[in-house]
């Protein structure tokens, strides 16, 4: 019995490990570089494009205006993002309602103020769940999903501001979503490779390293073990 026991064990615990980590290895693929495009109201999924401007009509309230909106691929294969962009007064705080369409469409805003000398991009937001990635010391994110308004957003964000209300911000050009975006974008990605994580490939694209396959595949299992096995016996 206990041989049974240790064997199933075993297998439950060793075999998804050992496959998992070379194939994450070998088929996870980042780009480096995301097309950003323009969009319309009415390109934004229709299951989500109410709350979206639900959310963008508490930004304008709140004098936010409209710089544009865009698209760009999600982080996976799948997924698309729709992002309607939004400048405060002096264009140096940025306000997006963010739909990302998959199987589950999320919809969620984010408020983000680029602080200099020395370089800091903060940003509020209220989605369910964060990137996994670990972030450069320039750039602080502040997740509270309890939020339920953009204006709760913008609200929260202010309170962070405060702790920097000596220093100087940086203007945005309304303009220059898709640099401005990739620019951020690439910096996730880089820390990571600084960390050994993740390695650059060929054609601006990111691969797992053996660390970065391992800790991904493990982060995984537990999550399946937790949710097919333990959640039956508790």
């Amino acid at each position: 019995m206990i041989t049974w026991v240790v064997a199933l064990a075993t297998g439950w615990v060793v075999v998804p490990l050992l496959l998992g980590v070379p194939i994450s290895r070998a088929m996870m693929r980042l780009d480096g570089r995301h097309d950003v495009a323009s969009a319309t109201e009415t390109d934004i999924p229709e299951l989500v494009r109410d709350q979206v401007i639900a959310y963008a009509e508490q930004l304008e309230h709140l004098g936010f205006a409209r710089a544009g909106i865009y698209k760009h691929p999600g982080a996976t294969k799948n997924q698309k993002a729709f992002v309607m962009y939004y400048l405060d007064e002096d264009q140096t705080t940025s306000a997006s309602v963010v739909a990302v369409s998959d199987v589950v469409s999320v919809v969620y805003v984010e408020v983000g103020t680029t602080y200099e000398d020395p370089l800091l991009r903060e940003h509020t937001y209220n989605a369910s769940t964060d990137s996994g990635w670990t972030l450069p010391a320039s750039m602080r994110l502040h997740r509270h999903p309890e939020l339920p308004t953009a204006t709760a957003v913008v609200q929260k964000h202010r309170e962070y501001q405060a702790q920097h209300a000596e220093r100087a911000r940086s203007r945005r050009n309304p303009d220059n979503y898709a640099d401005m975006f990739n620019e951020a974008h690439r910096l996730v990605l880089d820390h990571p490779v600084e960390l050994g994580v993740l390695r650059r490939l060929p054609k601006d694209r990111y691969g797992m390293t053996w660390r970065g396959a391992w800790q991904l595949t493990f982060r995984q299992w537990r999550s399946f073990r937790h949710l097919a096995f333990w959640r039956k016996v508790q």
